[in-house]
């Protein structure tokens, strides 16, 4: 991945973001969106209150009507339960999905008939998958750890305006469709086959 800084090399094919299996298809929902949460790592840090009043103001302020929202391995235990308790508190509408009840074919799914997602900072991987099924792409904030290579490529898609700060979204801009095609798995398999040539 670019992020990793590869050196050059001739045996060296450098993607945007990690390969995934999802494909661009037209949206099929306009009022289905779904955010997808991780959790604390060595690049990031993780803040409860704050990525839940953030999950609490896109719901409550964006024209999609039916949310869904999917954790991941390294959510914080507890963290979901807050947030069901949260939005109960406040009337909203969201419908909360563990990830271990999430994997494909589940998020294939849900990406394709979503028409945007949000996506926790520290996701990167989950922010490619959301960018390669061509939606818009919010980014939750959560506290970078230090200025790193993962840090950095986040802050690249958002200022090549491939995806969106929540910062910036709540100023009242909205989600812009990603400004490039991500489609990264295809485009290595293809490199492949004209390097090795494929039947």
């Amino acid at each position: 991945p670019e992020h990793d800084r590869p050196a050059p090399g001739n045996n060296i094919l450098v993607t945007r973001g990690s390969l995934n299996r999802m494909q661009a298809l037209p949206v099929q929902a306009k009022d289905r969106g779904l955010m997808m949460v991780g959790g604390p790592s060595r690049h990031y840090g993780w803040d409860h209150n704050s990525v839940i009043e953030q999950i609490v103001r896109v719901i409550r302020f964006s024209p999609v009507r039916h949310w869904v929202l999917t954790t991941s391995r390294r959510t914080p235990p507890g963290f979901a339960e807050r947030v069901r308790q949260t939005v109960f508190n406040r009337n909203l509408k969201l419908t909360i999905v563990s990830w271990r009840d999430a994997a494909d074919p589940w998020l294939t799914g849900q990406l394709r008939r979503s028409c945007c997602a949000w996506v926790t900072e520290d996701s990167v991987s989950m922010i490619y998958e959301a960018l390669t099924a061509g939606l818009p792409v919010g980014v939750l904030a959560v506290p970078a750890q230090r200025c790193d290579r993962v840090v950095s490529g986040v802050r690249k898609l958002a200022a090549s305006r491939n995806v969106m700060m929540f910062r910036d979204w709540s100023k009242g801009h909205p989600l812009p469709r990603p400004q490039q095609v991500f489609d990264e798995a295809n485009r290595v398999a293809e490199r492949i086959c004209r390097q090795w040539g494929c039947e």
